[in-house]
């Protein structure tokens, strides 16, 4: 597999396998190194859903976590025994601060992000099946085929 695989015009593969802090610092690989051949890919529809936020937003979008190891899901609290991100089909993402041609962007407040993804999801921009936000984060799922509570989640968005 072809970790620098261009996936979107703005995303590649890399990016969904690495996780980050709430800071946004890259922390940790989902995935262990030697299973490689074994990865699933992310699934298409959410790269198209990440790839049409990031186009709305203007700004980059950081996968703060993408795709888990059955063994890196395990050791995060609150992670689904079935959580769609270790099939691909889940992944978290924030907009963080980032500096462009010496100008200083600051990062984008959850409320304004969550906005900009209800308005993607209303219109028919995006599909999601299961959609949430934390604090610093949101969550945007395009598995289908695992029955959800409900498609806001708990911190509806």
């Amino acid at each position: 597999m072809d970790m620098n695989e261009r996936l979107a015009p703005n995303f590649t593969m890399n990016e969904f396998f690495v996780a980050h802090d709430r800071g946004g610092t890259w922390r940790t690989r989902t995935w262990p190194q030697e299973n490689t051949t074994i990865r699933p890919r992310p699934d298409n529809l959410l790269i198209q859903n990440l790839q049409v936020l990031r186009d709305m937003i203007n700004r980059p979008i950081t996968i703060s976590s993408g795709i888990r190891s059955v063994e890196h899901n395990a050791t995060l609290s609150g992670s689904s025994a079935n959580s769609a991100h270790m099939t691909g089909a889940a992944a978290d993402f924030q907009v963080r601060q980032f500096t462009r041609n010496k100008q200083l962007f600051k990062a984008m407040p959850i409320n304004e992000m969550c906005d900009i993804v209800r308005a993607a999801i209303e219109n028919g921009s995006i599909q999601v099946a299961f959609v949430y936000s934390g604090n610093t984060f949101i969550h945007i799922g395009t598995d289908f085929e695992v029955p959800r509570r409900s498609k806001w989640g708990v911190g509806f968005i």
